[in-house]
């Protein structure tokens, strides 16, 4: 079962009794998966609809990791998000996801004003998405001609020569060579800017295959000639009630009892014979479960702190799992009276979409309020990599009044708020949140990400089965690292794999 039947299929009935292998009937094969996020959640759910059974064991005490909403403490209903928020055109399965729980998606670029672009602001100036345009019309043939001579979905098993190049150096050493004026250049200080942001790590530390992949698949480019800064992601919807009501449904389809919470990963082990063990710490009480086949569905950081050594994994894996490279993110949300940097009449250049792009220190801003109801306005402010670590509150989801960090740090985006959207701090109605996935023991950072030299050293083995414990999470997605999508879609793969393993043929009832 592959994504494009799921996807087909999704919504659809149980499979027949008649058509399961007997073991798998009468319950005997026993399938732990580790960690209640989208991963997990969706490896669960997709066995169910061939009916079978298992169980997922979760570290905290609630479903969805990294799909985690703040939903009761704004104005007007809204809400924000504390690590994973949008959701791409092209991300079909958890559109997929979506549409089978009956969970509404806003499409936020219907809420830009006419002719809204983002906001640079760059060593002090502003530069215009339209000059941006023109000079990036000077990059794009490279960035097709480089495009041309690699797979989409590079891995160690496909890498070309090209690929292998482009992998052995650096954004910044990227930026240097084939933008004009390299760094130096206001394009060049974006692209750099906009790609720290994305992926959390600063350009000197992140794989220039990563960059040409992601800016080099423009959309609609060829025909409109507009840059999007962020390539291929659109990052267009989000989930009308928050990110995590996609797991909360997931857990509720699920039988009762399927997941236990407080249940945190010490050890697993292969046992004479071909069987699991994993040894859990459930409030300092260990607990060994017993099964015959396992999904590792956590963060690959969070697993370096697991006692794999006796789980036979090969050196590929191991070496995967270590040195897979992450990002590191914080996520400042302020509300403000009404939505000012909507206003018709503006210094900036072009009327704004609510992405801002800047060298200042605060990196990147986008309006999240796009698409939800009520006057009030939102902004979230992605700080990331070194920066990011500065001064944050010692707990990892914070509200203004938990922790004094949060003003402050408040304050000081709002000083330099004012210089690209004067007038706008004035509007803020007191209320202000700040979120750090690192500081999360079940998290430790924001999302996967290859450095130099992994993009055709490690990628394709971190999803790579070892006997038979099977491997979910965004960071075994080649196509959707980092996205929710890459989560999702890991879940069915990993299920996909056992369904295989069993030789099912479905016989399915009408939906």
């Amino acid at each position: 079962m592959n994504r494009e039947q799921f996807l087909r299929q999704a919504g659809a009935g149980a499979v027949s009794a008649a058509s399961l292998p007997r073991f798998v009937v009468r319950g005997r094969e026993r399938i732990a998966i580790v960690g209640a996020g989208i991963a997990g959640l969706v490896t669960a759910m997709h066995l169910r609809d061939f009916g079978i059974a298992a169980t997922i064991y979760e570290s905290s005490t609630r479903v969805g990791g990294r799909m985690h909403s703040e939903r009761s403490y704004w104005n007007d209903g809204q809400h924000t998000e504390w690590c994973g928020a949008m959701v791409d055109s092209t991300h079909a399965t958890i559109h997929t996801l979506a549409r089978r729980f009956s969970l509404a998606l806003l499409d936020t670029h219907a809420a830009w004003p006419a002719h809204a672009r983002d906001t640079c602001y760059l060593g002090g100036s502003y530069y215009s998405m339209a000059d941006a345009d023109r000079d990036f019309a000077k990059v794009y043939p490279i960035l097709q001609e480089q495009l041309a001579q690699v797979n989409a979905t590079t891995t160690y098993a496909n890498a070309t020569p090209t690929a292998r190049r482009l992998d052995g150096i650096s954004m910044r050493d990227w930026i240097e060579r084939y933008v004009p004026g390299g760094l130096a250049s206001r394009l060049g200080r974006l692209v750099k800017e906009a790609y720290r942001n994305e992926y959390g790590r600063e350009v000197e530390e992140l794989s220039a295959l990563n960059l040409v992949l992601q800016l080099g698949q423009q959309t609609t480019f060829a025909q409109d000639r507009r840059l999007n800064v962020l390539g291929y992601s659109d990052q267009r919807y989000i989930l009308a009630r928050g990110s995590q009501t996609l797991p909360e449904a997931i857990a509720a389809h699920l039988p009762s009892g399927s997941i236990r919470f407080g249940y945190r990963l010490l050890a697993i082990r292969r046992r004479p014979g071909g069987t699991y063990e994993l040894r859990f710490d459930r409030d300092g009480v260990l607990e060994s479960v017993y099964a015959d086949r396992v999904v590792l569905a956590i963060p690959f950081i969070a697993l370096r702190a697991v006692d794999y050594s006796g789980a036979n994994f090969d050196s590929a894996k191991t070496n995967a799992i270590e040195n897979l490279g992450y990002g590191y993110h914080t996520k400042l949300h302020l509300q403000f009276d009404r939505r000012a940097w909507m206003r018709a009449t503006h210094p900036w250049p072009q009327p704004a979409n609510g992405q801002i792009w800047t060298t200042l220190p605060v990196q990147s801003a986008l309006d999240y309020s796009l698409g939800q109801a009520g006057e009030a306005g939102l902004i979230e402010v992605f700080t990331a990599a070194d920066p990011a670590m500065i001064d944050t509150p010692p707990m990892p989801y914070a509200q203004i009044a938990d922790s004094p960090a949060v003003a402050r740090h408040a304050q000081r985006f709002f000083a330099q708020l004012d210089r690209i959207w004067p007038g706008v701090a004035s509007t803020w109605n007191g209320k202000a949140t700040f979120g750090n996935a690192q500081a999360d023991p079940n998290i430790l950072a924001s999302y996967s990400c290859w450095l130099v030299g992994q993009c055709t050293t490690i990628a394709g083995h971190e999803a790579r089965a070892q006997g038979r414990v099977h491997f979910a999470g965004e960071h075994t997605s080649v196509a959707y690292q980092g996205f929710m999508e890459g989560g999702a879609e890991s879940g069915l793969r990993a299920a996909g794999e056992i369904l295989e393993e069993y030789r099912i043929r479905p016989k399915r009832k009408a939906a």
